[in-house]
């Protein structure tokens, strides 16, 4: 599966890095099935900053996450509205699972 990271930096090996505010799944690196919307990412990061932006690109083996937690939302239910709150009101919230 190829995943998208929109970035104003070029990232070779992605970190997972403690983030200094409440965010929507909690720390962790944030990737996307959808260049589009990494594409957008970049520009709303430059419309702030301005400079050079990039869409880091990765391969992702569906293998290797088989033996990880992994909490899969398909579409907005209640159950991803508590989760995403959790997240954005408490900065000490923290989730057990290895991928949102």
């Amino acid at each position: 599966m190829i995943v998208y990271h929109g970035s104003v930096e070029q990232i070779e090996k992605p970190e997972i890095r403690e983030a200094n505010r409440a965010l929507d799944y909690g720390n962790g690196f944030y990737t996307t099935t959808s260049e589009e919307q990494a594409i957008l990412w970049v520009k709303r990061k430059l419309g702030r900053k301005g400079g050079k932006g990039y869409v880091n690109v990765y391969e992702l083996d569906e293998t290797s996450i088989l033996h990880l937690d992994v909490l899969h939302f398909t579409t907005p239910t209640e159950e991803w509205l508590d989760f995403v709150m959790a997240n954005r009101t408490d900065i000490k919230f923290q989730h057990t699972h290895d991928i949102v």
